[in-house]
């Protein structure tokens, strides 16, 4: 049996029987893949057939042996200094390199190693190796290939462009018989700032038609260039996805060859003298460019020694002016890669890399942007650029998991919303889209009639599709009919804002609220002006609703967070916790066992030898004896509070209930009152604030837990305030803040409530009562208490949206009723009623 068969991740042990060594072999030797392990001496333990024969040696000749019987000596250390990083940090190591074998053949291999322990605690290396020379001989043969069709492209005479569908330039290809409008950097900025609006309309026309219809169009264009009218011929193909490469030729000198000959020389020659100061120009741009770049910027000659380095690179990786990479204490496998990079910028390549670093104990994931510097002469060094995308890459990985959350919530939103991609088909369609229109998603989205479907009329249907046009991806209130699939037509108010707020992977996105009900109502009382106010307030009305509703699933997502992030504190609590706690009994009967020893030694050896005596004497041995066994009492007592604060935790969150089901509502007010136990005890600037609760005898109640607890900690945290406010203005002798929590189990016949919607089943409910002794609530602020965005505290205390979630999570998520009973100088009281069941609620 192998020294490390019975090694296992460190993961609590299983109940399965231990698979046999000749499975594991089996298993093994049968990976594709190079597989070997070493042992803390370098010598190798287990080897799979794929290893063996990548060596070619056989098993026998290779197990006990190392790097250093069968390599050359440098590539032997080369190998043990990697392996030996792994055995004294314990981190997975990962690198490539060439490796030469015995056949003489060279390739480019991936190794990977990490460290196992076995059962005696004794530590192992693992490695498995891949061969990667086909894969790297094709990305050299991609970028070879890529270089010589951008050589090609440059020696064309015509200018050569490839934008977006919305007019973004992605590559640009420059000649001097073609004039630039605005920077002469194009890439990354917008055709409207580099030509004149009536060319820019007419190219965004045949740039549409080429993506629609994926055929070539050619057109010709006069444009008036230093007040000279030239033409030019416009070739416009698609090139990708939603993507359009561009060739421009100079008509001119064929048309009018004869004029064209005789300005060609002023033309020149004011060329020339406008290139060389735009050139000069461009130089002292550049280097106040380079010295205030946000990123890293560096370059070096031919032999890779930094001959410049912009102030971000120093605070990167420190000042590098004049070393050279054999200059700098760098492992041999970082130094290779580095000269290798190097090398291969030097022949041509311009290299994209990323890579991670440790930089002040934290992981830093930076682009890094390798070109060659090329002179009339050659290439004559590299141009360097260090790009921080850590946050990027974080962020992209946060933004993909709230994007799937908003697709969920967009889904099922209480308005219609679709979205459309780049060549116009519908990609979204929502439920409400479906319940106005009577069309399922199936049959709008990538439906290439959709227009026709939903708009029959062509004449009507070429009028709305230009007056959308027109008014782009920045409107609101656009009032538009929709034919449904039933024949009925229906009026609807769009409002795009996708130009504000735009969302990747769709070219415009927009809203619709169905008015056909209020447009029949204006048809028949249009004589009326009252009532268009009337109508006018309500459609502003349903915009507010629009607003508060994202608002307020804003502020449900905030909810959610910090309800996972509370739940995942609590586990990550707990597992520390209940080992420690577990702990505390074996400790205990340990120490007992090792008291009771002790105690019979000094019973049968009263009289020590006397160095015994001295370290007794100095270790005060009656005095631990009497206080180890208190000590672990406390250990216990402080391991039970922890536990308690953990469950307050796990239940305030209720991740694990997120639907809706029967619950203990005290297990609920208990665990919110634990959480704000830090806000209850005394402070340097009030009292304690005594907390009474006077609790009746509850049956479980049907409810969504986790919502509810959000309800008892706004209003508990609302009572606070009110309360440390109240001492800090007056304080009378003798006052002591209180906030008393009652509940009671109603029959339905003695319910009240204004406030509230009531339900029409005949269900028991429960009323809870919190009431606070704080200075009470004016009546025309509790007029608008439950209104959104409405609050009375100080700029930055408060949101003005508690109250108003707590209210609509009673009333509309539980079918129940929340009011406030309150008169100034008397404290306020906050009574929810809700039925104990929701099944017909």
């Amino acid at each position: 049996m192998h020294p490390f068969a019975a090694s296992s991740p460190l993961s609590p042990a299983s109940d399965q029987a231990p698979l046999s060594n000749d499975f594991l072999s089996c298993v093994i030797n049968g990976l594709s893949d190079p597989v070997f392990v070493k042992d803390r001496q370098h010598r190798w333990v287990m080897l799979n057939d794929a290893f063996c024969t990548f060596i070619g040696r056989s098993r026998t000749e290779l197990l006990g042996r190392t790097e250093y019987d069968f390599l050359p000596t440098e590539q032997a250390q080369t190998f043990w200094e990697r392996d030996e990083q792994v055995f004294i940090t314990g981190t997975q190591s990962e690198w490539e390199e060439a490796f030469t074998d015995q056949r003489g053949i060279t390739h480019i291999i991936s190794t990977k190693t990490s460290l196992i322990q076995n059962a005696h605690g004794e530590a192992f290396l693992v490695g498995t190796i891949r061969d990667i020379t086909q894969r790297k001989q094709t990305e050299e043969e991609l970028r070879q290939s890529e270089a010589n069709q951008r050589v090609l492209l440059s020696a064309l005479p015509d200018l050569i462009l490839r934008m977006t569908g919305d007019g973004t330039y992605l590559d640009f290809i420059p000649t001097e018989t073609f004039h630039i409008f605005g920077s002469a950097d194009l890439v990354g900025t917008s055709i409207h700032g580099s030509l004149p609006p009536d060319l820019v309309e007419q190219r965004l026309a045949y740039m549409r038609k080429a993506l629609e219809t994926g055929k070539l169009q050619v057109y010709e264009q006069d444009i008036q260039v230093n007040g000279e009218i030239r033409t030019e011929e416009v070739r416009i193909t698609v090139s990708g996805d939603n993507e359009v490469l561009i060739i421009v030729r100079d008509m001119t000198e064929r048309k009018q060859a004869e004029l064209a000959l005789e300005r060609l020389k002023d033309e020149l020659e004011a060329r020339v003298e406008e290139r060389t100061q735009a050139l000069q120009e461009s130089e002292a741009r550049l280097r106040a460019l380079v010295d205030n770049l946000p990123f890293g910027c560096w370059a070096c000659d031919t032999d890779s020694r930094h001959i410049m380095q912009n102030a971000t690179s120093i605070k990167q990786w420190g000042n590098l002016i004049g070393k050279r990479p054999q200059d700098l204490d760098l492992p041999p496998e970082i130094l290779t890669k580095w000269l290798a990079n190097d090398a291969r910028t030097l022949a041509g390549e311009v290299l994209h890399l990323e890579n991670e670093y440790e930089q002040n104990g934290e992981t830093r994931i930076y682009q890094t942007i390798l070109a060659p510097i090329q002179t009339e002469d050659g290439i004559c060094g590299l141009l360097g650029v260090d790009i921080d995308i850590t946050e990027q890459k974080q962020n992209e990985m946060a933004l993909r998991q709230n994007e799937e959350r908003l697709r969920l919530v967009l889904q099922n939103m209480p308005v219609m919303m679709n979205a459309v991609d780049a060549d116009g088909n519908i990609i979204v369609w929502n439920s409400e889209s479906e319940r106005v229109t009577g069309y399922t998603a199936a049959e709008i989205i990538n439906n290439p009639q959709v227009m026709e479907l939903l708009y029959p009329d062509k004449e009507f249907r070429e009028l709305m599709l230009a007056e959308a046009n027109k008014r782009g991806s920045s409107y609101r209130n656009w009032e538009q009919n929709i034919w449904c699939k039933d024949g009925s037509v229906k009026t609807i108010l769009w409002s795009n804002i996708s130009a504000q707020f735009p969302v990747s992977g769709w070219a415009g996105w927009s809203v619709g609220i169905d008015i056909s009900d209020r447009k029949q109502a204006e048809i028949q009382l249009r004589a009326s002006e009252t009532q268009l106010r009337q109508q006018a307030d309500e459609l502003n009305h349903a915009l507010q609703e629009l607003q508060r509703t994202q608002t307020q699933l804003i502020q449900s997502e905030k909810m959610s967070s910090l309800g996972q992030l509370v739940a995942g504190v609590a586990h990550e609590i707990n597992n520390p916790v209940s080992f420690i706690y577990g702990n505390l009994n074996y400790a205990d009967e340990y120490i007992q066992s090792l008291l009771n020893l002790l105690q019979l030694y000094q019973k049968h050896y009263p009289n020590p030898v006397a160095e015994i005596q001295v370290e007794s004497e100095a270790l005060d041995l009656e005095f631990v004896m009497s206080d180890l066994p208190k000590l672990l009492s406390s250990m216990r007592i402080g391991a039970e509070r922890i536990e308690q604060i953990v469950i307050s935790l796990r239940t305030f969150s209720r991740m694990d209930e997120a639907e809706m089901k029967a619950v203990n509502i005290h297990t609920g007010i208990d665990s919110t009152l634990m959480i704000l136990q830090s806000r209850l005890k005394a402070q340097p600037n009030r009292s304690k604030i005594a907390v009474i609760t006077n609790y009746g005898d509850l049956p479980l109640v049907e409810c969504y837990a986790g919502q509810l607890n959000q309800v008892f900690m706004n209003i508990l945290v609302n009572a606070i305030d009110a309360l440390e406010d109240a001492e800090s203005r007056n304080c009378q002798p003798g006052w002591q803040p209180t906030i008393t929590i009652c509940t009671e189990f109603v029959p339905q016949d003695q319910l009240s409530g204004t406030s509230g919607t009531r339900s029409s089943s005949r269900l028991p409910f429960i009323r809870i009562r919190i009431a606070d002794n704080g200075p009470g609530i004016p009546a025309s602020v509790q007029q608008r208490l439950f209104d959104p965005f409405f609050t009375t505290k100080p700029i930055g205390k408060g949101t003005g949206m508690g109250l108003s979630i707590s209210y609509q999570i009673v009333t509309e998520r539980h079918g129940g009723i929340l009011e406030c009973v309150s008169e100034p100088g008397e404290g306020a009281e906050f009574r929810i009623e809700i039925p104990i069941s929701q099944s017909t609620s």
